[in-house]
């Protein structure tokens, strides 16, 4: 585990290092191994929109300045989500030409779980219906359909689904079918109507 500021700061460096700590030991409990060999927290210069938005990498969670220094909220979940992003995002990568699951799985996987953790579930759920509404991209719908199946097979059954696929897909492509049939598996029904009702049709 590496971390590299733009400017000598031991309380911040301590503060980002034991937020990484803390999440890779999360994650690696309900999704397995880390699947790379390094975790580099790397503050950038700049912002984090526009042109110059923040790069993703593999192995590494590169963050602005507004980020690291945000309240512990935001901080935590803008470094949680790029650490999880190494299982699902570069451990597991979207299948090109769908849809893009990536970015809904990590809003499901640690934005969700952050804010039941400060009782704040309801208040992103409905954020994320709005989006949906509004027609703010896939990555609302997305989020909330990981949600629903969660509720539907339970937490446990869930992430277990998520650790073999990511043990038997690693650095491959994976694309909704496959999706659909491990976690089929989990709910013991075929999915990929739900998933096309959800997802394929439009105005759903």
């Amino acid at each position: 585990l590496l971390g590299f500021l733009l400017r000598p700061e031991s309380h911040l460096a301590g503060a980002v290092l034991d937020a990484a700590v803390r999440h890779l030991d999360r994650f690696a409990a309900e999704l397995g191994p880390y699947p790379w060999g390094k975790l580099a927290v790397i503050e950038r210069a700049g912002t984090g929109t526009g042109a110059g938005a923040t790069p993703s990498i593999p192995s590494f969670a590169v963050l602005d300045r507004a980020a690291l220094t945000s309240p512990v909220p935001g901080f935590d979940a803008a470094l949680a989500r790029e650490i999880a992003r190494g299982w699902w995002g570069h451990g597991v990568l979207p299948l090109a030409g769908e849809p893009s699951w990536e970015e809904g799985l990590l809003t499901c996987l640690v934005d969700h779980r952050l804010a039941t953790e400060r009782g704040e579930d309801r208040a992103l759920r409905v954020r994320l219906v709005g989006e949906v509404v509004a027609g703010a991209g896939t990555a609302p719908r997305v989020a909330m359909v990981f949600h629903m199946l969660e509720e539907t097979v339970g937490r446990e059954p869930f992430r277990s689904a998520l650790r073999d696929l990511a043990a038997e897909h690693g650095h491959e492509r994976v694309g909704w079918r496959v999706l659909a049939s491990r976690l089929g598996a989990v709910a013991g029904e075929r999915l990929e109507g739900f998933f096309d009702q959800w997802l394929g049709r439009a105005g759903a």
